[in-house]
């Protein structure tokens, strides 16, 4: 086992997944890329008051809106009216919100005492990416984590999961 790929979607379910795969990495001696994966439709309510409330300081740096707004006012007002009245927004604000998920997962492989961690956000279908990741690394593992559905209600809902164990041609760990 030279290299593993886990899916980091903020959901404790992946998170717990991304532990499982620093202890498998450590055991074995393993690389591990962490992949976060954005949409590119418009921000659901919840995402962008999320964005508003948890997230702003990111995606004022995600939109480089400190350079923009230095002559005209507090760049954190702006952001939060770009939120509210802009829909192309959505994927730089997903985009940060991505890269706080992965330096989260960092920060937990590090006090594990695990470095050999790379991270990337990529944008498209999340099964998709995730396995062209495991691709591009060459992966002998892909980690994701489970909500805890079964076969015929994941394959109905479309899983993640299961999408990605299906057409994998690693091995696939799904951590319930």
């Amino acid at each position: 086992m030279k290299h593993i790929v886990t899916a980091i979607d903020g959901s404790d379910h992946a998170y717990k997944a991304f532990d499982f795969a620093v202890d498998l990495a450590q055991k074995y001696g393993a690389r591990l890329t962490a992949v976060h994966v954005i949409s590119d439709r418009p921000l659901t309510e919840g995402e962008r008051r999320m964005a508003e409330n948890e997230y702003l300081g990111d995606v004022v740096e995600g939109l480089n809106l400190g350079g923009l707004m230095e002559s005209k006012g507090d760049p954190r007002l702006f952001a939060r009216e770009l939120l509210g009245k802009h829909g192309e927004t959505g994927l730089r604000v997903r985009r940060a919100i991505g890269h706080r998920y992965l330096d989260e997962a960092k920060s937990r492989a590090h006090h594990k005492g695990f470095r050999e961690i790379d991270t990337s956000v990529e944008e498209g279908d999340p099964a998709d990416e995730i396995l062209a990741a495991a691709e591009r690394v060459g992966a002998d593992v892909i980690v994701t984590g489970s909500r805890g559905l079964g076969n015929i209600t994941g394959a109905l809902l479309g899983s993640v999961s299961h999408k990605v164990a299906q057409r994998a041609t690693c091995t696939c760990i799904n951590v319930k």
